[in-house]
């Protein structure tokens, strides 16, 4: 399952808040669109914290 529009959110936050990066701390659903965010806009994050994200599976066999 891809979360597009909410990694967009999460840009779109980021961009009003006018945060140039952030340290992302997320859980389950959370850490799949963190995920999903971290591999679009690696520029973004400074650190990635994720507990018990579901399906990060997908990402560990593309890496």
């Amino acid at each position: 399952m891809k979360y597009v529009n909410h990694v967009e959110d999460v840009l779109a936050q980021m961009d009003y808040l006018e945060l140039s990066q952030a340290t992302i701390i997320c859980h389950s659903m959370g850490g799949q669109i963190a995920t999903d965010f971290t591999l679009n806009y690696p520029e973004r994050v400074s650190k990635l914290v994720l507990i018990a994200p579901s399906c990060l599976h997908q990402h560990i066999k593309s890496l």
